[in-house]
This record gives C-alpha cells, sequence and structure tokens, in this order.
C-alpha cells in the first residue's frame, strides 16, 4: 500500500493528521514528515488530466481537518485564502483560520495574523497621515491664496 493510500485510508476513518497531510499532498506542499517516498504516487495524481478534481480533493480534506480543531489544517487554509492558492482570495476567511488554528497556539498562525495586523495598522497610518497632510496642505494652500489676496 502507497504512501497516499495509507492516508486515504487514515484519512476516510477520520483522523484529522491524516486529513491534513493528505491535503496538503493533493496540493504539493512540502512537509516535515519522516522522509519516505510519499511522492511516489503523487505525481500519478498531479500529472492527470483532472487536476481540478485534485485540488477540490486537498480543500476537501483540509477543511474536514480543520472543521474537526486540527490547528496545522486550519493555519494552511488561512494561508491558501490570504494568497488565492486554489481558491478565490479572502482575507476575512483567512483570518477566521488563523485566528482558530492561533487559539490553539500555533506559532504560524499567531505570526500571521500579527503581520496581517501590522499590515493592516500600516495602511491606516498611511491613509491617516495622507489624509492629514493633504488637509494641511489644503489648509496652507487657501491660507497662502488668502494672503495674496490680502484677507
Amino acid at each position: 500500500m502507497s504512501y497516499i493510500e495509507q492516508l486515504e485510508q487514515k484519512a476516510s476513518e477520520g483522523d484529522p493528521l491524516a486529513q491534513c497531510e493528505l491535503g496538503i499532498q493533493y496540493i504539493g506542499m512540502f512537509t516535515a514528515y519522516p522522509a519516505q517516498t510519499k511522492y511516489e504516487n503523487l505525481r500519478k495524481y498531479a500529472s492527470c488530466a483532472n487536476h481540478s478534481k485534485y485540488n477540490k480533493m486537498a480543500l476537501y480534506w483540509l477543511r474536514k481537518a480543520a472543521n474537526q480543531g486540527y490547528a496545522k489544517a486550519q493555519y494552511t487554509l488561512g494561508g491558501m485564502y490570504l494568497a488565492g492558492d486554489r481558491v478565490a482570495r479572502d482575507k476575512k476567511i483567512a483570518v477566521k483560520w488563523f485566528k482558530k488554528a492561533a487559539e490553539q497556539e500555533y506559532a504560524d498562525a499567531q505570526r500571521s495574523i500579527d503581520m496581517i495586523y501590522q499590515a493592516e495598522v500600516s495602511k491606516t497610518t498611511i491613509a491617516e497621515i495622507e489624509r492629514k497632510y493633504s488637509e494641511r496642505a489644503t489648509r496652507d494652500f487657501l491660507s497662502s491664496l488668502r494672503v495674496r489676496e490680502g484677507k
């Protein structure tokens, strides 16, 4: 029995680790599992004409694991939604999955939420600075016009 077949069996029995790993295998992501010939049948799957079927299977297994509370699957889905990788890009859904994983103290998810937050604060800060600068520049310009007009 191949590695993929073993994962499929365990995943269908409800094992969230196997579900997550199977999902990751289907999308061809690197995993930190012990070196095996994990990819022995992956080429067979990836080379199929019906590649979108395997993307759907990857999402199916990752969602099953994530809905069981498996943090790595939640984090992986968050990353996929944030990047728009095989799913429509959606930051709100990404943050939802990252938060679920972060609540379980999954460090990568915590860092991802922090980076998203910092990026939002930076955008807000920059927009606020631009707005204030624009308002000040407008006031200064109008003041200079009034001075020229003698008002």
